[in-house]
């Protein structure tokens, strides 16, 4: 199930950035509004919420479950910065660090 949703994650992004490239905003906010709706709301999220609540803290089900929900999170917010630019700042600030993580500042402070 989670490599499911990485997948389509991919598909996601990649028609995310085509659609920037060519300047088409209506294509980028339907792809990402079906993606939230459709494929995480309606589908992924209902199910993986019973794994989330009944799996030990440690077992490999719930650890797939969150970094798929984080991944899915890093890509979104990346996605939406060049439309939502402070909510996506605040997001990204938000988030909780850990050594994988890549160090990318989307501030307008870092682009010195």
């Amino acid at each position: 199930m989670d490599r499911w949703v990485l997948h389509r994650l991919q598909e996601v992004v990649r028609r995310v950035r085509e659609a920037y490239g060519l300047y088409q905003f209506h294509v980028v906010y339907t792809t990402l509004y079906n993606f939230c709706t459709v494929d995480l709301s309606a589908f992924y999220l209902d199910i993986l919420k019973d794994r989330l609540y009944t799996s030990k803290a440690a077992s490999p089900a719930r650890r797939s479950a969150q970094t798929a929900m984080t991944a899915l999170l890093e890509a979104m917010v990346q996605l939406l910065a060049p439309i939502l630019t402070f909510t996506a700042e605040e997001v990204w600030q938000a988030l909780p660090s850990y050594p994988a993580r890549p160090r990318v500042s989307i501030s307008p402070s870092s682009r010195r």
